[in-house]
């Protein structure tokens, strides 16, 4: 009895000493490894930002602040406020003399005024040649009163003068005006002077001769 016993524990570990052995015979016929199951991607949720490889380029927002007086505006003339000096009396006249800043031999000049000034006549007029004296003799001169604004009312007058005779810088020309009675008495502000053309006396250009203006 005690011999059988032996035997089927005998018979037993044998058994499992077998089966444990057909683990490791190479034969892997039998064996099912399954596909990795891949972990579900996390969607990120709004507003989280998700880390790449590529590095984000980034946008510089910049808002302007303005300067207070930092807007640069356009020079504008200021009127002579109308009323505001002493009126022209009858028979007063007013004395314009324009000077210019460079020596000259031939130079052309337009003087404008205002409508408190006036001089007789229009155009090539006598009346208006006797009003206007140049400061040097000599050479050919001209002058015209004119309408350039098309009032129908002269407000401009041109003088030039063409010499082969250097003339130098200093006074060009003196108008005598009609302060018109009962109008504002105009002052050398009032009064625009630009020089037209200008030459030396071989006709060489003279591109940035200026003139001034005074009033007595």
């Amino acid at each position: 009895m005690h011999m059988t016993s032996m035997a089927i524990s005998s018979a037993i570990i044998m058994a499992i000493t077998l089966s444990l052995a057909g683990c490791g015979d190479g034969n892997n016929d039998n064996i099912f490894i399954g596909d990795e199951t891949p972990t579900p991607h996390r969607t990120p949720s709004p507003g989280v930002a998700t880390a790449t490889g590529t590095h984000p380029t980034a946008t510089t927002m910049v808002e302007s602040t303005a300067t207070p007086g930092g807007t640069v505006a356009e020079p504008t003339a200021t009127p002579t406020p109308g009323g505001g000096g002493p009126t022209c009396a009858s028979g007063e006249q007013l004395v314009v003399m324009a000077s210019v800043d460079k020596p000259y031999g031939g130079l052309s000049l337009r003087l404008g005024y205002p409508a408190g000034a006036n001089i007789p006549g229009t155009g090539t007029a006598q009346s208006v040649k006797d009003r206007v004296v140049f400061a040097h003799s000599g050479g050919l001169t001209a002058v015209n009163d004119l309408d350039s604004s098309g009032d129908g009312v002269d407000d401009t007058l041109a003088a030039s003068v063409v010499s082969s005779d250097e003339s130098p810088a200093g006074l060009f020309v003196t108008v005598t005006f009609d302060c018109v009675a009962g109008q504002t008495k105009p002052t050398a502000s009032d009064f625009a002077c630009t020089v037209q053309s200008a030459s030396m006396p071989d006709g060489t250009e003279i591109t940035d001769e200026m003139c001034t203006l005074s009033v007595q």
